[in-house]
Formats: structure tokens, sequence, C-alpha cells
């Protein structure tokens, strides 16, 4: 069963839990047990994000179970584990509030 993301408070901060939505069922089909490639797949359904190199994503923490505000990731304490940015595909993303979108940091700027 796929879980909603959903804002609660961790650690004083407002975090996205994506525990359940993330890596689920639903990727797991369509990535690594169809026998095909992760790099910038979304976390949530596993299809590819970006043809353009501008795919959106979020800045995930506690293990893979949160979203982080990109103004406080680098002073969150990432209990849970620091794991960085993820692709998120563009029907996906509106799971997720806007203040949390992150452009992909590791494309190169094409203007």
């Amino acid at each position: 069963m796929t879980e909603t993301p959903r804002v609660e408070q961790w650690h004083g901060r407002d975090i996205v839990r994506i525990f359940g939505w993330a890596w689920g069922d639903l990727y797991a089909e369509r990535t690594y047990l169809a026998g095909k490639g992760e790099d910038h797949a979304c976390i949530h359904c596993g299809r590819k994000t970006s043809r353009k190199n501008k795919a959106m994503g979020i800045l995930i923490s506690e293990g893979g179970s949160a979203a982080i505000l990109p103004e406080d990731y680098d002073t969150y304490p990432h209990d849970g584990g620091e794991m960085g940015w993820f692709a998120v595909g563009r029907e996906c993303i509106k799971a997720i509030p806007s203040a949390y979108h992150v452009e992909d940091p590791y494309q190169p700027d094409t203007e």
C-alpha cells in the first residue's frame, strides 16, 4: 500500500514524510525488477524524469523516509542518514509541497 506524503514536525522542523511512497512496489516493478536502469527514475513511479536535463526532485534524509526543505538541509540533524537529491517525475511531484521541490543539481545548465 502506498502512503500519501504528509507534512509533519521532526526535530522541530517541517518535513514531508515519504516512507511507503518512495521506492515502493511500483518503483521496483518499473526499474530493477524489470531489468531497467534507475538513473533519474522517479522515486515514486519508476519512470524516467527528464529528457532535457531539467528534472525536479527533492532532498531526502532519515534513510529515505523524509523530504527536507532546501533551506534546512545543510543544518538538519540527519539522524537516520543523509541521502541527498533524488528525482521525482512531473506528475508525482505534485504530491509534494512546492517548497520542497529542487531542480537537478547534477545537470549542467543548458541555457
